[in-house]
């Protein structure tokens, strides 16, 4: 787990630096407080969460890239992977909602997801959870509570404000990295996705 105060020096040479770092400058001193956590991880995941925090902020302003702004996402991102990596017992899973079940038992989970999102308009951010997750039965399966709701929130919190197909298509985006990240403990293996 990083320590607090090692984020914050790597944030104050960041701020330091911010006018003359590249990206894999940026990369190996955004990984330092991270270190013992990514070292379990192979490069193209390890890039993959860099890549992720920086296209966020790339999107947020344009195609300029903030490396202030980069590395506070990356922090964020690593706290997840982090959270989901960590040992925990297991959670027992949430039992589907109607609406839920109906993205989970179909044919093409996303169509059908996109379709009670925009249907459904009023969901209220619990029931949202349910059914989104429900398109990604794989991904989150094994996962604590706790890390699905800090995932959940991570892509609520930024989409929200755009609405429901806004909020899954992130969703979406940012599970592939779960899924990439999740300890195999965790990997159950079901060819029914």
């Amino acid at each position: 787990m990083a320590k607090a105060g090692h984020i914050e020096q790597t944030r104050d040479k960041v701020y330091e630096r911010a006018a003359s770092l590249t990206p894999k400058p940026a990369q190996r001193l955004f990984e330092t407080p991270f270190d013992g956590m990514l070292e379990e991880l192979d490069k193209e995941t390890r890039d993959e969460i860099f890549l992720t925090a920086r296209e966020e902020v790339d999107n947020l302003m344009n195609g300029e890239t903030s490396w202030t702004a980069v590395f506070n996402t990356y922090v964020e991102i690593a706290e997840l992977v982090e959270l989901i990596r960590a040992d925990h017992a297991p959670t027992k899973e949430e039992p589907f909602t109607e609406l839920a079940l109906e993205v989970f038992t179909a044919q093409n989970r996303l169509a059908t997801l996109f379709y009670v999102l925009r249907t459904h308009k009023d969901l209220t951010e619990a029931q949202g959870r349910n059914v989104i997750e429900a398109a990604f039965p794989l991904a989150v399966r094994g996962l604590t509570d706790e890390a699905r709701q800090a995932i959940f929130s991570y892509v609520y919190e930024r989409s929200s404000g755009l609405g429901w197909g806004q909020v899954a298509e992130e969703y979406s985006r940012l599970i592939e990295l779960v899924a990439r990240v999740k300890p195999i403990t965790a990997v159950e293996t079901d060819d029914s996705e």
